[in-house]
């Protein structure tokens, strides 16, 4: 009996899709020797589908159809796979731009790195989107790291400080906040604000004891002479200080606006004003 007589004698084909959409037992057969691909369809949805996809495909613009390419692949290959990525053509093309506020905190990027970046990106067939994107991320965590050491810098400082003027109060006792006072005016007096700001000094007990000492060998007339109205225990004294460390903060900034946050001298005066803020009378 011919493939194409019904069992029952009529003329309609036999059908080689069962009731259920499965497909009838070897019904690839009549479709000769390279029907054999044909077997992975277990039902005729699934070959519909399928060959729909491979429709869908196939009305897409053949330029975004490319090869995947394989270590025996040709240069076109590779090639056209690249630009389908999104790769530029030559490493120079790739773009990037350090945000202020990055720029702040880490300074001008290096022009050696970023040649070599770029070269490692192309070969990575890297999309200008993935290039900025890893500059990015990279950049932001390095700030993150040096916010997470200024934070940890800060707080260390001001519990080494806390420690120190609580051990010279015990061994002062009554009269610590005078000879405070005392030594800090001879610090002014001689000019060593700046060099005491430079070593992150200020109101540091061991540097207090070494004024202190030096206040104690001289006369009373002599301490006279500078003690009083130079005294940060008054509001215009604190004002007029905190107006000094800005002009000072002001021209650090000037020297080095790339990284001028960075600068010891820079964070010890704004260390100061915060103190001296805390300090201002009502």
């Amino acid at each position: 009996m011919s493939d194409d007589i019904a069992p029952d004698g009529g003329n309609d084909p036999v059908s080689p899709v069962n009731a259920d959409g499965s497909f009838a037992e070897n019904w690839t057969e009549k479709y000769g020797d390279d029907s054999a691909t044909l077997l992975r369809f277990k039902d005729f949805d699934s070959l519909v589908n399928t060959h729909m996809e491979q429709r869908r495909k196939f009305g897409k613009n053949p330029d975004t159809l490319v090869e995947m390419p394989n270590d025996e692949s040709s240069d076109k290959v590779k090639a056209a796979w690249s630009k389908a990525l999104g790769r530029p053509e030559t490493n120079d093309l790739y773009e990037y731009k350090l945000s202020d506020e990055h720029t702040t905190k880490l300074g001008p990027m290096s022009e050696t790195k970023m040649t070599a970046f770029r070269e490692f990106a192309h070969g990575q067939n890297w999309s200008q989107k993935q290039f900025a994107a890893a500059l990015d991320f990279y950049h932001t965590s390095m700030a993150g790291d040096i916010d997470a050491a200024d934070i940890s810098f800060n707080e260390q400082y001001a519990a080494n400080q806390a420690t120190g003027m609580a051990e010279l109060k015990a061994e002062w006792l009554d009269g610590t906040d005078d000879r405070i006072l005392r030594a800090n005016s001879v610090m002014r007096k001689y000019g060593g604000e700046e060099a005491v700001a430079e070593l992150c000094a200020e109101n540091n007990p061991k540097m207090i004891k070494f004024l202190d000492n030096i206040a104690g060998a001289m006369g009373e007339d002599t301490l006279k002479g500078f003690r009083g109205t130079s005294e940060l225990d008054t509001k215009s004294g604190i004002k007029a200080k905190v107006n000094e460390n800005r002009a000072r903060m002001g021209a650090i900034m000037k020297e080095n606006p790339a990284n001028y946050r960075g600068d010891p001298e820079f964070r010890e005066l704004d260390r100061s004003n915060t103190e001296l803020y805390k300090a201002m009378p009502a």
